[in-house]
């Protein structure tokens, strides 16, 4: 009770100053979002010239349609994200927030697909698109989910908005993608077996 009574004395009555643990828990919120543009930005940026570099292996009108819808807003959310980080200095886009391991399992994961969906030696016709689509309708399912988290712990509201036009925007598209695949592939027996099923790289 002595005790007490003297850290009240000596604190004079007042509330604790927690200014500076508000500092640290925004400090550390804006370290979490900014790794999230950064996988964000990682993420659009490596897929806006996609319909360039896929154009000669794209038969169908919808998939090149689907594959141009993406892009277009791959390139607008990368350009948008850029222009943030001159207008806010405090968000980063260029850090590296996975762990070796993660970042290593997503570069084999991603030289695996780029094998098949190489524009000169890879899988061509309803094979081709069919694996571009279900690619895209995984990572369009990541981004949305990403975007709203980030969406809902941003506590800037011009931020706050993109990122849930984004989140909206890429629901758009995986329901884009979604349905061709739907009325256009699953009717195909489009699987083709990898030759090694244990290890096709």
């Amino acid at each position: 009770m002595v005790c007490l009574l003297a850290a009240l004395m000596l604190q004079g009555c007042a509330t604790p100053d927690t200014s500076h643990a508000d500092e640290q828990a925004t400090a550390a919120q804006r370290k979490e979002l900014n790794e999230g543009y950064s996988l964000l930005y990682d993420a659009v940026s490596g897929i806006q010239n996609m319909d360039k570099l896929l154009y000669a292996k794209v038969e169908s009108d919808r998939v090149e349609k689907t594959v141009t819808d993406i892009s277009d807003y791959a390139t607008k959310l990368t350009r948008d994200l850029e222009r943030i980080t001159e207008e806010f200095p405090a968000i980063k886009i260029d850090l590296k927030p996975l762990p070796d391991l993660e970042a290593k399992k997503r570069e084999l994961q991603s030289s695996a697909n780029l094998k098949d969906l190489a524009p000169v030696i890879g899988k061509t016709g309803h094979v081709f698109e069919r694996r571009l689509l279900l690619s895209l309708s995984g990572l369009l399912d990541q981004l949305k989910f990403q975007a709203q988290i980030m969406s809902e712990e941003e506590p800037d509201p011009a931020l706050k908005a993109v990122l849930a036009d984004a989140e909206s925007r890429f629901a758009g598209l995986y329901e884009e993608v979604v349905t061709v695949l739907n009325e256009d592939y699953f009717k195909h027996n489009t699987y083709s077996p990898p030759e090694n099923p244990a290890r096709d790289y």
